[in-house]
């Protein structure tokens, strides 16, 4: 449990933090959401956030409640509330800051403990607003704070990934959650991202934690709140021994039968051998992208298919016509296997486009960053993604011709990956 003790010190820690730091004047009431489940590593909060967290717990009043994050999230013990002595010592303060980093703690060792199989993110939002709303109620120019250690799945309720995989509009998944989004009005989120664990769970790549941070912060920013994500190395290991299950995310690409809406990314271990547009392994590639015929063929969509690559030392143009050969090629893979060709567009993106890529260049000038970079997207054209890499390609109309090919009708705004009504 030494790494349990890690995460809430410091996720105390940065409660404190909202409390000394840039306050208005007003109380802060915190709810720090812990995810200690078997699929979630544990984290050191305590990397980029050590300046700020050296200023935490400066404030009387604050205060903080705990909640454990499970398949039926619960708030866990007894509310803590910093209180100092006017006129007191930095030592006197410094003591009464360890004795409530110390409540905070035997709180989470006895009682922040997963009960229920599963991670029900949505209904953890909603315990953590509601906590911090009830607990800010009445209490003049208060600030509401949430803080989250956890990782980014979620497998019961209604965000379900287990059942809808990961490849879903998040403005359709919005609008299917509806009256479900919790009351967030003011609240400020810090979301420290952990990491996934487990046999049976595969780590989510640079895209798949991307794609779910824009979701999630798409939610609260509806849900009336605003959200920062904060990615920090994983801790040591836990016993979780005698800890319910959770089901494993399929955060792979082949799990579209029965899906009607598209958000598709091959990676360089399913597409193309280096600087070229030569299968990697053409049987693997195969077996991917049949499984995607009949989602083409029986969607209401047209589908936009986007090259990108790594960034070199190569012009833009070069970068984008190269792209947009790997993309015709899937394109045409597509259409051997059945795909309907009316439906499909290829384009090159080349390497400048900011959203939905990391950096590759500079510092981050890494194998492992530009294959992150060397993908394709397939995408349902109804889709802030797919509208974007169009942006993108009309730049370029020399080498992305008949750019007509695609209209947004907005026939395809389905719900097909979002869980059925």
């Amino acid at each position: 449990m030494k790494k349990v003790l890690s995460i809430i010190i410091s996720v105390f820690m940065i409660a404190a933090m909202f409390a000394g730091c840039g306050s208005k004047g007003g109380t802060t009431f915190t709810a720090v959401g812990v995810q200690n489940t078997k699929n979630s590593s544990s984290i050191n909060c305590n990397g980029a956030l050590s300046n700020e967290l050296s200023e935490a717990f400066k404030k009387t009043g604050n205060t903080l409640t705990v909640v454990e994050i499970d398949g039926d999230p619960y708030p866990v013990g007894n509310n803590i509330v910093a209180e100092y002595d006017a006129g007191s010592s930095s030592d006197n303060k410094a003591s009464r800051n360890k004795m409530y980093t110390q409540m905070a703690v035997k709180t989470v060792n006895d009682e922040a403990i997963p009960k229920t199989p599963e991670i029900d993110m949505l209904k953890a939002l909603t315990v953590l607003s509601r906590s911090v709303n009830a607990l800010a109620d009445g209490t003049d120019n208060a600030e509401k704070n949430i803080v989250l250690c956890a990782n980014l799945l979620s497998t019961t309720g209604k965000i379900n990934f287990v059942d809808s995989t990961l490849y879903f509009d998040t403005e359709n998944y919005i609008e299917y959650l509806g009256k479900e989004l919790p009351d967030m009005n003011d609240i400020s989120v810090t979301w420290i991202v952990t990491g996934t664990e487990g046999d049976e769970q595969e780590n989510l790549n640079n895209s798949d934690i991307s794609k779910l941070e824009d979701f999630y912060r798409t939610l609260i920013e509806k849900a009336g709140g605003n959200v920062k994500f904060i990615e920090e190395n994983n801790g040591g290991e836990i016993d979780k021994s005698g800890w319910p299950d959770v089901s494993a995310v399929d955060v792979r690409k082949d799990s579209y039968k029965g899906s009607k809406n598209l958000d598709v990314t091959l990676d360089d271990t399913t597409l193309f051998k280096s600087d070229s547009t030569e299968w990697l392994n053409e049987e693997k590639a195969t077996a991917k992208l049949e499984s995607l015929v009949d989602v083409i063929n029986d969607s209401e969509c047209n589908i936009v298919i986007a090259g990108s690559t790594a960034a070199t030392d190569s012009s833009e143009e070069q970068h984008v016509t190269f792209s947009k050969k790997r993309a015709d090629t899937v394109m045409d893979k597509l259409i051997s296997l059945g795909a309907d060709a009316s439906k499909l567009k290829a384009v090159g993106i080349g390497k400048s486009y900011s959203r939905y890529r990391v950096k590759d260049t500079g510092e981050f000038n890494t194998e492992e960053n530009h294959k992150q970079n060397r993908v394709v997207f397939i995408v349902s054209e109804d889709t802030d993604k797919a509208q974007y890499f169009l942006e993108v390609a009309e730049k370029f109309p020399n080498i992305n011709k008949d750019m007509a090919h695609i209209s947004f009708t907005n026939v395809c705004r389905i719900y097909a990956n979002s869980p059925k009504k």
